[in-house]
Order: structure tokens, then C-alpha cells, then sequence
């Protein structure tokens, strides 16, 4: 048996090799030959680049195989294709081609692509504040976020305990080199933590509108077993000199800014004449405890209860008082993959919503 690896370059000798597997194994399969949803529909395809081959394996429960990644699973189909028409080659034997028909491949749901985000919030000096947040993402969410959050050092050990493979370092005979080597190694993932951790840095400053200072980043899980295995990310700092402002022997906080950023549409932007088209369909969920300081109380949290829902979608919000905390939670979310231009001022109402919600504040007192 030959030890040496399988390497796939692109999708045709990966369908190819998949399709000589499973008619060994005598599994029924089809070809599927797709193009991404911006391409068009595939009827009207005009150049073989545009093309996208897939394998479907026809289980109970269709699984549909495509050229992978380092986070590609068997239980999603990539966003550009799904709910897109798309022909089935049936092939006969796995030998040829016996027939064609048309199928519309797997949609998600705004329930299936999914971002879940708690922060923490603690008043720090009356001034600014100690921010924690932990992070979990799904489906095609997942997937965004894993390529621009994931590196090789954050997967790659974890593949050597899960699959029982070697490390690379163990097949450095000489202990002079293997030590060099890993030295090397380290020195180079460190030099890429600190510029990821820069970076992300950087991306925090962006979605708050504000400079932060003591920015700690972890993966608590790299998501790449299934679908319903979340990404899980923890990152915290410090936000000083904003969001606070002291009125009297009161303090004025800017609660809503914890949503991060939201969209603003400005008057140019009311009258639309091109359709809306999507990725995906997608949710966003946080839940911001604020843990209100000894001897005070909040008050003013009638304006961070919101409801704008309709079938393009919505934002909700509540807020509560909970012990101690400040409890708020929100849901902004888009239902679909298209929506026609007429149906921009109804995505307008729960946008604008979203965006009221960071512009509200809360009242700080003494009890």
C-alpha cells in the first residue's frame, strides 16, 4: 500500500478520484455540474470557467461531496451554488453518462447561518469599560469566519491528535536539525500571533468606532467537525474615555454601542432602483450583561426594547434588569438570498431599527 499522500490541485481529478471510490464501494452517486448564483442561472452558462462539479451521493439523505478546504464539511453546500438550479449527470455503472435532469440544490435558512455573540460589559473608573466577549459561529457564518480567523497552527495539531498522522517534526531524523527546525517554527508562529493579533485588534477598533487597549484573542474551538460544530472564539479589552458621560452625580452610558456598528442608510440611499441580492440568508444574536456597580441603578431602558419584523426579515431587542445586570438581548436577521427593489423600504425598517438600537443610552444613578 502506498503511503505517499493524495493531492488534488483542483475539482476535476477530486471528483474524478471520489467517483472511482465509490463505485468500488458500490455506492450509488450522481455528477453535479453547477455555477454560482451571480453567474446566473445555469441554463444560460457560456463559459466552461463558470462551471462547478460536485459529487452527490444518493444516501436517505442526499450528501453532496465537493473540492475541499481545511473547514470543508459533507453536510453544507458551498453558498455560491446553493439554492441554485443545477444539472445531474446520472451516471450508469460508474462508467457513463445515462441521463440528465435538472435539480435545485439545498437552501439554508437564516436559522442555519447563524452569529451568537455574548459581552460582558464592566464600568471601569466611571470612564470607559472592561469588554469580554465570547463568540460562536455557524453554517455559512462559520465559514467566512474561519477563513479570515483561522490559521494553520490553530488546526493543524489538532488534526495530528484526531486522524493519529504523524508530525511534521517527527520525521527530522537528526535531533540537531529537529530542534533547529522547531525552534524556527515557534519563532515563526509567534511572529504570526502577534500580527493576528494586531490585526483583529485593529477589526475590533473598526466594528466599535473607538480605540481599545489590552486586546487578548483566543480559538476555544476551530469549528471543522459538522455543521452544528460551532467556531468558537474569545477575545476581551478595554475601551477608555468613551461611552461614558457624566451628568450631574449621574452617568449618561452609550449601552447601544456594545451592537458594535450597525448600517446607516442616509437619504441618497431611500430610493433604489437595482434588486438585492445575498449570500446567504443569516442571523446575528447578542446578549450584552451589563453588570451594574454596587449602590447603583439604570433606568431609561423603555427605548432599547424594539420589534421591526417582516418577510425580508427583522431586528428585535429586549432589556431587563436582572439582579445586578443590565440584560440585553437583540436578533437582526435576513430571510432570503434575493429581494426586489420594492421590498428595499421593508429591509430599510429593520436596518434603521438595528442602527437606532446603537445610538441609545442608559441612566446611571445612585440608588
Amino acid at each position: 500500500m502506498s503511503i505517499n499522500p493524495i493531492l488534488f490541485r483542483d475539482e476535476v481529478p477530486f471528483v474524478n478520484y471520489f467517483m472511482q471510490f465509490l463505485k468500488k464501494q458500490e455506492i450509488s452517486y450522481d455528477v453535479i455540474i453547477a455555477t454560482p448564483r451571480f453567474n446566473g442561472s445555469i441554463d444560460d452558462l457560456l463559459i466552461q470557467q463558470n462551471v462547478r462539479k460536485l459529487i452527490r451521493v444518493n444516501t436517505p439523505k442526499p450528501i453532496y461531496i465537493e473540492y475541499f478546504n481545511a473547514y470543508s464539511g459533507t453536510d453544507q453546500v458551498n453558498y455560491s451554488i446553493e439554492n441554485s438550479k443545477a444539472y445531474v449527470l446520472e451516471v450508469s455503472k460508474g462508467k457513463r453518462v445515462t441521463d440528465v435532469s435538472n435539480v435545485t440544490l439545498p437552501s439554508s435558512t437564516y436559522k442555519d447561518n447563524v452569529s451568537r455573540i455574548k459581552t460582558t460589559v464592566d464600568l471601569f473608573d466611571f470612564t470607559g469599560y472592561i469588554v469580554q466577549r465570547d463568540a460562536a459561529y455557524f453554517g455559512h457564518l462559520k465559514e467566512s469566519e474561519q477563513d479570515d480567523k483561522l490559521q494553520f497552527y490553530d488546526f493543524v495539531y489538532e488534526d495530528y491528535n484526531r486522524y493519529g498522522t504523524m508530525k511534521l517534526m517527527d520525521y527530522v531524523r537528526k535531533e540537531k536539525d529537529r530542534k533547529q527546525y522547531t525552534n524556527e517554527l515557534d519563532a515563526l508562529i509567534k511572529k504570526l500571533k502577534d500580527k493576528q493579533n494586531e490585526t483583529y485588534k485593529s477589526n475590533v477598533e473598526s466594528e466599535y468606532e473607538v480605540k481599545v487597549d489590552d486586546y487578548t484573542f483566543e480559538i476555544k474551538n476551530t469549528g471543522r467537525y459538522g455543521k452544528d460544530n460551532a467556531l468558537e472564539i474569545h477575545d476581551g479589552f478595554t475601551i477608555a474615555n468613551n461611552y461614558v458621560k457624566k451628568a450631574g452625580d449621574k452617568y449618561l452610558l452609550e449601552i447601544g454601542r456594545f451592537l458594535t456598528s450597525q448600517i446607516e442608510i442616509d437619504k441618497k440611499e431611500i430610493e433604489r432602483k437595482n434588486n438585492i441580492y445575498m449570500s446567504f440568508p443569516r442571523s446575528f444574536e447578542n446578549e450584552i450583561t451589563f453588570n451594574i456597580p454596587e449602590g447603583y441603578s439604570v433606568s431609561g431602558l423603555e427605548k432599547l426594547n424594539k420589534k421591526v419584523e417582516n418577510e425580508t426579515g427583522g431586528f428585535v431587542s429586549t432589556a431587563e434588569v436582572k439582579g445586578n445586570q443590565l440584560v440585553i438581548k437583540t436578533l437582526k436577521y435576513y430571510k432570503n438570498y434575493f429581494e426586489p427593489n420594492t421590498n428595499w423600504n421593508k429591509m430599510i425598517q429593520f436596518l434603521d431599527a438595528a442602527y437606532q438600537f446603537t445610538q441609545e443610552k442608559v441612566l446611571l444613578k445612585k440608588n
